[in-house]
């Protein structure tokens, strides 16, 4: 899929609905949520807001913001666009109270920032969501997430699946790499750290069940960095062996279908074997 979609230009037409998909919906929070720390750059400056009730103001105010910014158009929708701003204030505000509620002291180190990587000849320009810095010092590495649960057991199998925080674990030395799951009446922080209790959700990296036994969160680190080389080496070397990790789940949401045949050609296969 990665050599159809970056080396032969394969695109997957779409064609626009008169709403928004996820992947546009998960977006404007991207943008929202980094309009709002932008400003408020604090968890101290987060609850003056909570406590002097301006925090709903405020997140109103970048609300109406990422919508100018962004390119979707729903302007001639009106009740529908009244009644998203409606679904935004409300799944940002709850993600706010459990900011609050859940974490401790933080202020933002890092935001929607592009950062370069090398892996084995393999340039990546990447785009870090967010990265927060501790009372003590440490880095946690925030990634958003508006869709379905993340599953932590794919960053450690023989290739990584949902490789973001894997990656960006090589730029930042980081303490820890968590998920933001952003979703109402669901969220929470998912991911690994070195230390226990950085933030509810995270888990501690050695006491994690899928994580392979490692004395250190370099050796997690490491561990990682081979599987990723090895990964872009198979990329620049133009391996197309049609070997999905995981054949049901990447298989059903592939778009690029018709260039890969691979159902077709398996029909085709068992056709001759009869």
């Amino acid at each position: 899929q990665a050599f159809a979609v970056h080396r032969l230009s394969s695109q997957h037409r779409e064609f626009s609905d008169l709403d928004m998909d996820e992947g546009a919906r998960g977006s404007l929070i991207h943008e929202i949520l980094e309009l709002f720390w932008s400003e408020v750059k604090t968890s101290d400056r987060l609850r003056e807001l909570h406590d002097s009730g301006g925090l709903t103001s405020q997140i109103h105010q970048c609300i109406e913001k990422g919508l100018q910014k962004s390119e979707i158009d729903l302007y001639g929708q009106k009740a529908f666009f009244e009644l998203e701003k409606e679904r935004l204030a409300s799944l940002l505000q709850e993600w706010m109270k459990y900011e609050l509620e859940k974490r401790g002291t933080f202020k933002i180190f890092d935001l929607e920032q592009k950062k370069y990587l090398q892996l084995n000849g393999l340039a990546l320009e990447l785009r870090v969501d967010r990265i927060d810095e501790l009372d003590n010092g440490g880095k946690v590495i925030i990634d958003y997430k508006t869709g379905t649960n993340q599953n932590l057991k794919k960053w450690f199998g023989d290739r990584i699946e949902e490789p973001q925080l894997p990656l960006y674990s090589q730029i930042v030395p980081a303490d820890a790499l968590a998920f933001a799951e952003i979703r109402k009446g669901k969220s929470r922080y998912r991911g690994l750290s070195i230390e226990p209790g950085m933030i509810p959700g995270v888990d501690l990296y050695s006491k994690y069940k899928d994580c392979p036994e490692m004395d250190h969160w370099e050796e997690v680190r490491d561990y990682w960095k081979i599987r990723l080389d090895r990964t872009a080496k198979d990329f620049l070397d133009g391996n197309l062996v049609i070997d999905p990790v995981n054949e049901k789940e990447t298989c059903k949401v592939c778009d690029q279908k018709t260039f890969c045949r691979k159902t077709e050609l398996l029909s085709r296969f068992e056709g001759e074997d009869e």
